[in-house]
Formats: structure tokens, C-alpha cells, sequence
């Protein structure tokens, strides 16, 4: 038998549970917060920590210390990722022309090797009361004052060229030309040179020895083959010989 229900009585309906991925939703909200709390320590550590900064420089073939005293100024508490080598070499290079080669190697995390090659001199020039030590690629790297001429050959330039640190002054045939007379002639011939001079172009070079007498040479031409003729033309004519003995034409020898 049907019971009659109540006329108040509320019905509902059943529907199928929904459960939300409360975690999910977390991890995803979360990782993108660690990502930029991660980038922003890496920026930290490499811009602003010290553990980039440079402590120690180390040196390899530089004995100039003003060369090692500016090295040390300029790049001691810097960050060496930050280091441009080829910038830093060149301006290290322009300040110190001195320097023939160098290399710059970073030693992470906060150490920097220099390794470099220093000119040497081959000889001394001298133009307008400027002396200037010149290497054996003919280019004027350090300013000097006035050299003991008992000690060493100068060479004068008489047209009084302007000098510059780091300028290309002398070709490179003209230093080994001047180099191996001043090491052959005076041993060979038992004089001694006093000085040298240079006029309108390298071409002509003067030497003067005992008693301000002059060899005059052509450094375009074989050292080798006037050394020769100069050779015989002292055999025969030493004591003829009183102002100069020119040496620059080929099979021919002028003196006075």
C-alpha cells in the first residue's frame, strides 16, 4: 500500500563528486616564483658577490713594474667575468709600448694570469734632443735621457724627425745594417766609433771614429762587399786618409 508523503518533504538530486588538485595548483603557482628567486641569486653572485672579484694577478715575462703596478690597478677588485681581454690588452699595449706581445688568461674563479713579451733594445736614436730606445723591428718603445756616448754608438738624426712612442722609426734591414757594422768594423779594423749620424733618409749612414774621420756606408746595399773595398782601400791608403772614406758606390771609393 502507497503511503502518502508528506507535502513538505524536499527531494535533491545526487551529482557526481568534483575533487580540485589543490597541491597541483601550489606547484604550479610555486615554480615559477623559484625560478626567478634561483635567477635572481645567480645575477647576485656573478654581478655583486666577491667571488668573482679579482684578488690576484699573476705575471710571466713582464719585469717592468710600472707595466705590473698599472695591471694591478686596473683590474684588482673587478669582476673577471667582465673582462674583455682583447680591450684590456690594447689599451695595456697603447699606455706601454714596451710591450711587444701579450696574453691575458682567467683563472676562475677571481685569478688572472698576464703573460707578455717586453721589447728590448737594439739601439739608441736621437732627434732633437730626444733619445728614444729602439728594438730590432725599428720601433721607438721608451724615452730616455742623454746616453753615455764612451758606452755605446748613438745614432743622430740630423733632419730632426719627430718621435713618438710606439712609431715605426727605422726599417728592420736598417738595424740589422747598423747592428752588424757596429759589432764587425771596429774589431776588424781595431778603431773605435764615436757616434753616428743619419741625414735625409736611413739610406745613408755615417760613422765617426778616431780623430772624427768618417766611414760612409749604404745601408741598402751589402755590408758585406763594402767592408771589402774598405779593406783595401786602408791597405793602400791609411795614411792618405784624413776627413772621410765613402763606401756607397758599387766598385768605386771616395775618401779625403
Amino acid at each position: 500500500m502507497n503511503e502518502k508523503r508528506n507535502s513538505g518533504e524536499k527531494f535533491y538530486l545526487s551529482t557526481p563528486r568534483i575533487e580540485f588538485p589543490k597541491e597541483k595548483l601550489k606547484i604550479k603557482f610555486l615554480k615559477p616564483l623559484l625560478i626567478v628567486l634561483l635567477a635572481g641569486f645567480v645575477v647576485y653572485e656573478v654581478v655583486f658577490s666577491s667571488f668573482f672579484r679579482i684578488k690576484a694577478i699573476n705575471f710571466e715575462g713582464i719585469e717592468t713594474q710600472q707595466i705590473r703596478q698599472a695591471a694591478e690597478e686596473d683590474l684588482i677588485g673587478k669582476n673577471i667575468l667582465f673582462i674583455l681581454p682583447g680591450n684590456y690588452l690594447q689599451k695595456l699595449s697603447k699606455n706601454f709600448p714596451a710591450l711587444q706581445e701579450a696574453s691575458l688568461i682567467r683563472g676562475l674563479p677571481n685569478t688572472i694570469l698576464l703573460k707578455a713579451k717586453e721589447r728590448s733594445q737594439s739601439l739608441i736614436w736621437c732627434s732633437k734632443n730626444s733619445c728614444f730606445e729602439v728594438d730590432n723591428d725599428g720601433i721607438a718603445f721608451k724615452k730616455i735621457g742623454k746616453p753615455d756616448e764612451n758606452k755605446v754608438v748613438v745614432i743622430h738624426d740630423l733632419k730632426g724627425e719627430t718621435v713618438n712612442l710606439a712609431d715605426k722609426i727605422l726599417p728592420k734591414s736598417f738595424v740589422a745594417f747598423f747592428l752588424d757594422a757596429v759589432d764587425q768594423i771596429p774589431k776588424k779594423f781595431q778603431i773605435n766609433f764615436k757616434k753616428a749620424e743619419v741625414e735625409e733618409t736611413t739610406f745613408k749612414l755615417t760613422f765617426y771614429y778616431d780623430d772624427n774621420r768618417q766611414l760612409i756606408f749604404d745601408t741598402s746595399q751589402s755590408l758585406d762587399n763594402q767592408i771589402f773595398a774598405l779593406q783595401q782601400t786602408l791597405d793602400q791608403k791609411k795614411d792618405d786618409i784624413k776627413q772621410y772614406i765613402d763606401l756607397r758606390v758599387p766598385g768605386l771609393v771616395y775618401y779625403k
